[in-house]
């Protein structure tokens, strides 16, 4: 991580305009779909800390590639490389909703009717990967934590960010925005873990099976939501259909 960094909404901005001429599979960049998902979320009439989330909700993607030094673990999520490289400079208003907007994505395709339809091919595809649809159970506990609803309404602005094209604010007019969100201390403990300064490290893993900071994403382990062997196997096998009969569309 580097050592000092004058500027961090410069810094900030530097990294999203770093992928600027590089699509992603959705037929944008980075950078555009950023801005898209925030001005969604400023029309949706948000806070500025969740227009701010809005926009970086992807960054932990860039700094994978273009930043390793900022990103650590690079097997880490994007979600969770995000999260920790902003609570340098944000509080978890900001950083929460960057770290659950993955799990609230599997959290809607799986309790909200019509939300599968609306995934691009891309996020489809990732689905899978990023560990399927929740159970219910699942879904009962990440609704429990603490941001989940705003991680929610990020998540429905983020996959309606996804329009080559699109006319938005630049990074400029967020400015004011995001340096009113700015904290001074720096780096803090999550609440739920003092032992560590990354707002999200493996928060979901103990009540919903999902991944640890440092894991590849993975179906949760037989019996970690209460499943016996063989209804674990069901349920794996149910929600990979699930998900290879949405790529088949």
């Amino acid at each position: 991580m580097p050592q000092e960094i004058n500027d961090p909404v410069e810094f900030l901005f530097s990294v999203m305009q770093r992928n600027a001429n590089a699509e992603t599979f959705d037929g944008l960049n980075r950078l555009e779909h950023g801005l898209q998902s925030a001005a969604n979320a400023e029309r949706g009439g948000a806070s500025p800390a969740l227009i701010t989330a809005s926009l970086f909700h992807d960054i932990g993607s860039i700094l994978r590639t273009d930043y390793p030094d900022l990103a650590g673990y690079p097997e880490r999520s994007h979600e969770n490389i995000g999260a920790s490289a902003l609570a340098r400079w944000f509080g978890p208003e900001v950083t929460e909703p960057v770290a659950l907007h993955v799990m609230a994505k599997r959290y809607l395709v799986a309790m909200e009717a019509g939300y599968a339809d609306k995934l691009s091919p891309a996020s489809v595809r990732s689905l899978e990967i990023q560990g399927l649809p929740l159970t219910p159970s699942e879904s009962e506990a990440f609704l429990a934590l603490p941001y989940a609803e705003d991680a929610l309404a990020l998540r429905h602005w983020d996959e309606d960010a996804k329009t080559p094209g699109a006319r938005t604010p630049t990074l400029a007019d967020y400015r004011p925005i995001i340096a009113s969100c700015l904290t001074p201390r720096g780096p803090r403990p999550h609440p739920r873990h003092p032992e560590s300064p990354l707002p999200y490290r493996g928060a979901l893993r103990r009540v919903v099976g999902a991944i640890s900071g440092n894991e590849k994403p993975k179906i949760p382990p037989a019996g970690a939501v209460g499943l016996t062997k063989n209804a674990f196997d069901n349920e794996r096998d149910r929600r990979r259909i699930f998900c290879r009969s949405r790529q088949s569309r």
